[in-house]
């Protein structure tokens, strides 16, 4: 159970931990339920709760009438379709719900048909999250429809769910309210054809956030595809496709349609492992040069064939080609990058998390510190094989005042981290710059000034 803000993480976690599954009813909870508890506004209901057909009977009773839950979980329970038909009917009436979760990974196609009625009738209903929940073509389908009739989901989640091109060529067969923003399709099994019905959908222009990640998005015909949904998704802001083997093809073809103007209000673009190398990365920087607004953020991260090259032309790029926030973790830099990545107007961020900077590259960045870098705020060089030499270069630096806006230093996993003297530079840092957070301990938070 987890009341809106009344029960802490750490009881929550107990209670989940502890308890028998399926050893205890729910009679405590409809009676607050239908008491329109005032604390009660999310509900959570924890494996040791039973959760059978009848239990969900009397849940659906409570709430059909209740004016006081906000958020409803069912989300580690089998869930029968006998049950998502009660908690479809109870969605009908019920007027305060907004965010829903039912059913564990075998939910199935069943559960999906039976609940979704509800789904589309809710007059409040925003966010339905249907992860895991072992949906393929019919359950897509249902969805599909349930979108078409509501006028107040805004955030679907079909995440982890086998529904292959078939599943979501299915969905995309309606026109979705324009009420959908948000649509996250992480690792459902989608290719080059799904991609494509994508692409045409109705619903497509009204998306602001779009995650494709975790599929593979290697095939013949995905180049176009993705050229196709950049052309109609006018609202789109945030577009995710880590780890779909994109490849330089797809990137160029990204490019290209960013560079005509296409999804014009795209302000994050995340690549990571993507399959990208200078080529591709390349040319996405001359397409984002293009565009009348920068990004700002775009995510490089793990594409090991992204190497200094790509710094190269991404200085040679108009200013906007350079986003505010870069990550480029894991990808091929050395410390060579350091002196064109200096030159990008306007970076804010920078994370070069796990990229073989090393002594001579902490002392590069210490370096450009003096003279560029003006808008940087955020620096990451966790990782980079930064060891006492180059701490001690790029620590002087910042208590010097160079880069003057920069808030926030990480810098953990570094062979200095071993030494005693980091402890002397951190204090001394810390003491000329209070507002500079440095985080090189596992133990660090951000905000954490200790």
């Amino acid at each position: 159970l987890k009341f809106h803000r009344g029960l802490t993480r750490s009881i929550c976690n107990k209670e989940m931990a502890w308890g028998q599954r399926g050893s205890q009813g729910v009679d405590d909870l409809v009676q607050r339920i239908r008491q329109n508890d005032t604390k009660l506004t999310s509900l959570t209901l924890l494996r040791q709760r039973k959760c059978g057909d009848e239990e969900v009977k009397q849940l659906a009773d409570a709430l059909s009438k209740n004016t006081v839950l906000r958020e409803l979980s069912l989300s580690s329970h089998a869930i029968s379709p006998a049950a998502a038909g009660l908690l479809s009917d109870m969605l009908r009436t019920n007027t305060t719900i907004r965010t829903i979760c039912i059913g564990d990974s075998g939910f199935g196609d069943a559960g999906a048909v039976a609940l979704s009625p509800g789904l589309g009738a809710s007059s409040s209903l925003t966010a339905v999250d249907a992860e895991r929940k072992g949906l393929g073509a019919a359950g897509a389908d249902a969805l599909g429809s349930a979108l078409a009739h509501s006028r107040t989901i805004t955030s679907l989640s079909l995440a982890h769910n086998p529904l292959g091109d078939a599943g979501l060529a299915k969905l995309c067969a309606y026109a979705w309210s324009p009420s959908l923003v948000r649509l996250d399709l992480r690792d459902c099994g989608v290719g080059g054809d799904g991609l494509a019905a994508l692409a045409v959908s109705a619903g497509l222009p009204n998306l602001t956030f779009l995650s494709c990640s975790h599929n593979s998005l290697s095939g013949p015909g995905v180049a176009e595809a993705l050229a196709r949904l950049l052309e109609a998704a006018t609202s789109l802001k945030d577009l995710q496709l880590d780890h779909t083997q994109l490849g330089d093809a797809a990137a160029t073809a990204l490019s290209e349609s960013l560079a005509a103007g296409h999804c014009p209000r795209l302000h994050h673009l995340s690549l990571s492992n993507a399959g990208i190398t200078d080529t591709g990365a390349s040319q996405l920087a001359r397409g984002l040069g293009s565009r009348a607004d920068r990004l700002h953020s775009l995510s490089l991260e793990g594409n090991t064939g992204v190497t200094d090259a790509f710094t190269t032309s991404l200085a040679a790029c108009p200013p906007a080609a350079c986003p505010k926030a870069l990550e480029l973790s894991s990808a091929g830099l050395t410390h060579a990058s350091l002196e064109p990545l200096s030159q990008a107007q306007g970076l804010e961020r920078l994370s070069l998390l796990g990229c073989v900077l090393g002594d001579e590259g902490a002392e590069a960045l210490a370096q450009r510190l003096q003279h560029a870098f003006h808008s940087l705020e955020e620096l990451v060089v966790s990782g980079c094989s930064i060891g006492l030499r180059g701490a001690e270069a790029l620590f002087a630096a910042l208590t010097a005042g160079h880069g003057a806006r920069v808030t926030s230093l990480e810098m953990g996993s570094n062979p200095v981290c071993q030494e005693d003297r980091l402890h002397e530079l951190v204090a001394g840092l810390r003491e000329a710059r209070p507002g500079l957070m440095v985080h090189w301990r596992s133990g660090d938070m951000p905000g954490d000034k200790q």
